[in-house]
């Protein structure tokens, strides 16, 4: 607990956030030439499938992770938090169960109409997609648990879980594949050993926490409120509308062209949202914080953590947009140990550049989505979704049809971009505190000048020792950012405490 004292919480939570996704990331990184050496290009497709069925089978989630996140951030009591938790589980089972069900029932079709494999044969497809439907079907109900711990404030022992099984999924596997079986059969057995192990751990602790006496027993009677349904009604629509916007690309890739495009376009969209992967731990920070202000009547102490959130996150991840956008062809070798094959790399650029500006915009655009959940104001977000989506689907069909793989990151780019312009714009009506010219000059403007002109310098000297420029390029913008800010603002010129000193 000293320890505890001389460390400011907060600042130790986002670590912790950032750690937890870091090491998500390093993982992939890691594991990704290993995945590609042990199993070829098509079956590193057939894993890309799972994080495809994880995100499409989360719309049935209808946002009720996100509601006992919210709800167990208020405060309400042992007893209201185990009722609730008890009964929203009981929805949770019945629904994944079901889910998983179907999965199975429709392996067969899916292997014969959905995948175009070259030297994967369609009966190994089918069992791949039964064993992927299991595995993710498990894994989605750890959510809730998950988004429990985090409403309740324990997000380091929540990053700590997750740090041990990302571990053990991603990166103990590949002495399976090693020294055992070098099969998907082996990978995707242990992610569901895995995925069970990690429900059953966050279960234990949550209930540990909130009936650790277990002397509270589960009221039959209880129901969820009307507030708590709108909200997942809300939240469902969103989660359905956010899982369309950012799976339909890999959808189309993957029925449109061949499983080995598929898994270019896998690396390609994975590098490109690392944007996205910087951000979530942060929005996932202060979500709960916008959730706890947001019933107050001074709009004030709202504002404050807005602003923090805004600084913090354009500060971080425009200087790193421009790592992608400098070095992408460097990064994409250097990672994948040259396995694309050479007349594909100028078209996986192309693709690259507008999946990483989409994703930067995507990124911006989290402060006011979280602003507005926390509010409960879903309607504004669903809007923008269905904006992302009237503008997605129709770009995404063209260029499928077409076969015009490269430009296929033109839908993300655009939708994205309207989402943006369209979220700052209703935020700032919405509220008499934000100042538009403010935040576009402070924010945005100058700190994506400044990393221009930082990377475009540096970009323009380096020969090979691309990595020492790219960590030099990305450090020197994001301190020229915080003391660009601090002379502005009069304080110290690196003073970094303001970034996260702000009302718990």
């Amino acid at each position: 607990m000293s320890i505890i004292n001389k460390i400011d919480l907060n600042l130790l939570k986002i670590f912790s956030n950032y750690f937890g996704r870091a090491w998500g990331f390093l993982s992939i990184l890691i594991c990704t030439p290993f995945y590609i050496k042990y199993l070829g290009l098509e079956s590193y497709a057939i894993i890309g499938l799972y994080t495809l069925i994880v995100a499409i089978i989360s719309l049935a989630d209808a946002g009720m992770a996100s509601a006992v996140t919210k709800e167990f951030s208020l405060n309400r009591g042992s007893s209201y938090n185990f009722n609730l938790l008890i009964k929203i589980e009981k929805i949770y089972l019945s629904i994944f169960f079901l889910i998983c069900l179907i999965i199975i029932f429709l392996s067969g079709y899916l292997s014969e109409n959905w995948i175009n494999a070259s030297h994967i044969s369609s009966k190994d497809i089918k069992n791949y997609i039964i064993l992927i439907g299991i595995g993710a079907c498990i894994q989605m109900i750890a959510s809730i648990y998950y988004g429990a711990i985090y409403g309740l404030g324990n997000q380091i022992i929540a990053n700590n879980y997750q740090i041990l099984w990302i571990t053990s999924k991603s990166i103990l596997v590949l002495f399976l594949l090693k020294y055992y079986l070098n099969s998907l059969y082996v990978f995707f057995i242990w992610q569901i050993i895995c995925n069970i192990v990690y429900v059953l751990i966050l279960r234990s602790y949550v209930m540990k926490n909130i009936n650790h006496k277990n002397d509270i027993i589960f009221d039959k009677k209880f129901k969820i409120s009307k507030d708590i349904i709108g909200y997942i009604g809300g939240m469902s629509l969103i989660s359905i509308i956010s899982a369309l916007n950012s799976q339909l690309d890999k959808v189309a890739v993957s029925n449109y062209f061949q499983l080995k495009t598929f898994g270019y376009y896998s690396i390609s969209a994975y590098l490109s949202q690392i944007t996205i992967f910087l951000s979530i731990p942060l929005a996932s920070f202060f979500f709960p914080l916008l959730t706890r202000r947001s019933e107050d009547t001074n709009n004030e102490l709202f504002e404050i953590i807005m602003k923090n959130f805004i600084k913090m996150l354009y500060f971080m991840i425009i200087p790193f947009v421009f790592v992608l956008l400098f070095y992408s062809q460097e990064i994409l070798i250097f990672w994948t140990k040259t396995s694309i094959d050479s007349y594909v790399l100028s078209e996986i650029k192309f693709l690259m550049f507008f999946l990483t500006i989409g994703s930067l915009f995507f990124a911006l655009q989290l402060p006011f989505y979280y602003a507005f959940l926390a509010k409960s104001k879903t309607k504004y977000v669903i809007h923008q979704g269905l904006i992302q989506l009237a503008i997605n689907v129709p770009f995404l069909l063209f260029f499928s049809i077409k076969g015009m793989f490269k430009y296929i990151g033109l839908a993300w780019f655009f939708s994205n971009l309207i989402a943006y312009i369209y979220i700052v714009y209703f935020y700032q009506k919405s509220t008499s505190n934000f100042s538009l010219k403010e935040y576009f000059v402070r924010y945005v403007i100058l700190p994506t000048f400044i990393s221009i002109l930082v990377f475009y310098s540096f970009y323009s000297f380096y020969k090979s020792w691309f990595i020492v420029f790219i960590l030099l390029s990305f450090g020197l913008s994001f301190f020229c950012n915080i003391f660009t800010f601090n002379v502005m603002n009069g304080k110290k010129y690196f003073d970094i405490k303001s970034f996260y000193d702000f009302p718990k």
